[in-house]
């Protein structure tokens, strides 16, 4: 298994248990964050337009996506990155249709609703560790 697909295993698995990380004005924020992992390592985030995390983005799109294990932490990735919104009608319909049954509790008019906000987080490093017994993180550059 290379490293990329070992990193994707542990984003997969620990979605759940994920936190997002912005800054809002001097201050950072964080809060708990579901997103979407693709097999080639693509992270999408869907948020309403009506939230604070968007404002907070708009103006700082720096990001980092805290992954965790639970219970023993003994898988983790740390993305640092920012963000950039996604306006295209055909990845929303595809991401929608990947996650239709928990989406649409949030936005009941589907992905053209004004109020579905799109996100593709551009990766610039990933800090991970795969094992209880090290707290020895892995770095990973995307691209090199």
């Amino acid at each position: 298994m290379t490293e990329k697909e070992r990193i994707v295993n542990i984003l997969k698995e620990c979605r759940m248990n994920s936190y997002l990380a912005t800054v809002d004005g001097d201050h950072p924020k964080i809060r708990a964050m579901s997103p979407i992992i693709e097999d080639d390592m693509t992270i999408w985030l869907v948020t309403s337009n009506t939230t604070q995390k968007t404002g907070e983005l708009k103006a700082n799109p720096n990001i980092a996506l805290q992954f965790m294990k639970f219970p023993g932490w003994s898988r983790e990735a740390i993305v640092l990155g920012r963000v950039e919104w996604i306006d295209d009608g055909d990845v929303k319909q595809k991401l929608w249709d990947a996650r239709q049954s928990v989406l649409k509790n949030y936005f009941p008019d589907g992905p053209q609703s004004e109020s579905f906000v799109l996100y593709r987080v551009i990766v610039t490093e990933i800090k991970w560790r795969d094992s209880e017994y090290s707290q020895q993180y892995q770095i990973y550059h995307p691209g090199h």
